[in-house]
């Protein structure tokens, strides 16, 4: 082998250890993923929703993971959307996630009746699950904090905003600020209206029906979701031979 074959030689096997690890830094399911190697600067001024994002996104499109986040302070300005099987785990005090004060849009689906439609939510958590009123599962955020001093305009202000979620499992977080609510998770309640209207729809005209219906709408009035609540309340006031 002449010396430049060797040459040659070196610098591709120098290039495919990288590559490699590389894909064993971020490419492999059981490892966490840092959005750092998103893109992420982490200093507290500039924007790192985008590579958290893309980082949530990467574990949500392999099934579930891990995302560790840096013991530094990052600027989130947008709702953050966070699929099944996911775990997002700091450093303690040391992570600390600001959210900005930018309205974004999130994830709202119609449920309990129609899964397949997203309507959006515009507001400020900083997360959200990715089937808000339709289910998800095997979330999990421990040991980081939130700042939500940034934010200034309320209503629809809630840092963390679950709904209809299973296996889920929230410790050692701080809050150092927040302009609404810290945490609204509906869970069990929610899906048990759900059930319920859902089961009185489909044996058609039930005594029930209009009174399960009109509760549900107002407690999803009374915490911001109007377009739910007056789905559920059309529900509730259409005749029964009107109903599909």
């Amino acid at each position: 082998m002449t010396w430049f074959s060797k040459i040659v030689l070196s610098c591709v096997l120098a290039l495919l250890a990288v590559i490699a690890a590389r894909t064993k830094s971020i490419g492999s399911e059981s490892a966490d993923i840092s959005p750092i190697a998103f893109g992420a600067v982490c200093d507290g001024r500039r924007d790192d929703g985008a590579a958290f994002q893309a980082a949530l996104d990467f574990v949500a499109q392999r099934g579930g993971g891990s995302v560790l986040l840096p013991a530094a302070t990052c600027l989130i300005d947008r709702t953050l959307v966070v699929g099944d099987r996911t775990t997002i785990r700091g450093s303690g005090p040391l992570s600390i996630l600001a959210r900005g004060n930018t309205p974004t849009l999130g994830p709202l689906y119609q449920g309990p009746t129609n899964c397949e439609t997203n309507v959006g939510f515009v507001g400020r958590a900083l997360f959200m699950n990715s089937r808000y009123n339709c289910g998800n599962r095997g979330i999990i955020l421990s040991s980081f904090a939130i700042d939500g001093s940034r934010v200034t305009d309320v209503p629809l202000s809630v840092l963390i905003a679950f709904s209809a979620i299973e296996d889920t499992h929230i410790d050692n977080l701080y809050i150092i600020g927040a302009a609404q609510d810290a945490l609204k998770s509906f869970t069990a309640s929610d899906r048990a209206y759900r059930k319920a209207v859902e089961l009185l729809v489909e044996v058609g005209d039930h005594p029930n029906l209009s009174t399960f219906a009109a509760e549900y709408a107002m407690k999803l009035r009374a915490r911001g979701e109007t377009d739910q609540a007056f789905r559920y309340l059309e529900l509730a006031r259409t005749p029964a031979t009107n109903r599909s």
